[in-house]
């Protein structure tokens, strides 16, 4: 939830951004920003913008209606555009909520899920949320809106997304609650089910499997990325010899249901 410091903060920084209720915070989300060599500088000051006008670097300012919100029992809270722009932009570009990157509840897909948890651990997590995840992101809407372009590159859409994640934080494979993690990264995604099911049945992920995606192509020459992440959670899964129905118990309704799948 938001501690008095995160309101505090949000009333000095970003004042149209109001707590409607205890876990709801809503508003305009301004903001002014400049990319320079790649990283993004909030509200940079005359001199900043000169040099990058010079340098021919991107500056944008612009703004949107948000919802920021905590969800019960949620390890952080998720982010709604609530104002139609992104919206507007798919259907102007012919493009899915996926495309735009949003998940299918509606919620913004800020980043894999488990970098969120780990970076919200910080204080100030209204700070860290805002400016580090959310402003990036829509800033990057914004230059797409005009140019099409995703200016800090994409990671592949949902839980596609969260496999190419877990192959690159991994390690040696032996943590087991970055495991937890990611499991929790799959249900809030909730895209297709039929990840989950591939990771809990017996047999192994194969490359030569046809690709989540749809494309009609094998797996490991389409998403290779993800496969190798679906593959390196799967066999991870299998060696922590965690309960692996009460990780996932949000796809299935009953232990039968679990059974069936395996």
């Amino acid at each position: 939830m938001w501690t008095g410091d995160d309101l505090a903060y949000l009333q000095k920084n970003y004042p149209s951004l109001k707590l409607k209720t205890p876990t709801i915070v809503e508003g305009q989300l301004l903001f002014q920003a400049v990319r320079i060599n790649n990283q993004l500088v909030l509200n940079p000051n005359n001199g900043l913008l000169k040099q990058a006008l010079v340098a021919n670097d991107l500056y944008l300012c612009d703004s949107y209606a948000v919802r920021l919100e905590w969800k019960k029992n949620a390890t952080y809270p998720l982010v709604y555009e609530i104002g139609g722009k992104i919206a507007n932009t798919a259907k102007r570009l012919s493009k899915t909520s996926l495309d735009m990157h949003k998940f299918s509840n509606g919620a913004l897909c800020l980043a894999p899920p488990v970098e969120l948890i780990r970076a919200l651990s910080k204080d100030l997590k209204i700070r860290v949320l805002i400016e580090e995840f959310v402003i990036p992101y829509l800033f990057a809407q914004s230059h797409y809106a005009k140019g099409q372009v995703w200016i800090w590159g994409e990671r592949s859409h949902g839980s596609l997304g969260v496999f190419e994640s877990y192959f690159e934080f991994r390690g040696s494979g032996n943590d087991f609650e970055l495991i937890k993690e990611y499991i929790t990264s799959l249900e809030i995604a909730g895209d297709q089910a039929s990840y989950v099911q591939a990771l809990v049945r017996k047999r192994k992920v194969k490359g030569h499997w046809l690709c989540f995606c749809g494309s009609q192509k094998k797996f490991r020459k389409c998403h290779n990325l993800a496969f190798r992440g679906m593959w390196s959670l799967k066999e991870d899964l299998k060696r922590s010899k965690l309960k692996v129905y009460n990780l996932m118990s949000g796809y299935y309704k009953n232990w039968q249901e679990y059974q069936k799948s395996t």
